[in-house]
């Protein structure tokens, strides 16, 4: 992080099997992340690329990386809708922070069902729609699912209120 280090990433940092943890905030990154990607980062926990010019639409390893715990994105210029299916396979993600990028679409209604996930970040962006009750529930700290008491960790939920539709944040409650 924070190395002054400009260009495109480097393909061949996706192509370590065994990485963990990949931090390169805050440098001059610039172009698309490199999708030769593809199934080799499977292991990754950690991806933060937050702060830098990165363009484009993520590509499916960051999507498919089923042990992700934190994915950091924001201040880039990211596009795309983001996979309804993304957050179902993840129950230890905690962090997603997508803001300052021009990710668009509807904001997948299952976005909050990692039991885990505790900071979901989202402002800044082109998204549009309601915000589902689903997500609205997790944000509570104690729900009520077809009888059943869910406590959620959702601790921090940050949507564009001019754009969405949110009930249970930007001041409707």
């Amino acid at each position: 992080a924070n190395n002054r280090m400009k260009g495109e990433v480097p393909s061949f940092l996706f192509e370590i099997s065994s990485l963990e943890h990949v931090n390169i905030s805050s440098n001059q990154f610039n172009g698309s992340l490199p999708l030769s990607a593809e199934g080799k980062v499977d292991g990754l926990k950690v991806f933060d690329a937050s702060d830098n010019s990165l363009t484009g639409k993520l590509p499916d390893a960051i999507y498919n990386a089923h042990s992700l715990e934190k994915l950091a994105l924001q201040k880039n210029h990211f596009n795309g809708q983001l996979p309804s299916d993304f957050f179902m396979s993840r129950p230890n993600l905690t962090e997603v922070i997508l803001s300052d990028n021009a990710f668009s679409g509807s904001i997948p209604e299952n976005i909050a069902l990692p039991s885990q996930l505790n900071t979901l970040v989202l402002e800044k962006n082109n998204f549009i729609g309601n915000v589902s009750q689903v997500i609205c529930d997790a944000h509570r700290s104690v729900s009520f699912r077809e009888g059943i008491t869910v406590v959620s960790t959702l601790k921090i939920l940050s949507v564009d209120c001019d754009d969405v539709t949110c009930s249970c944040c930007c001041g409707q409650i």
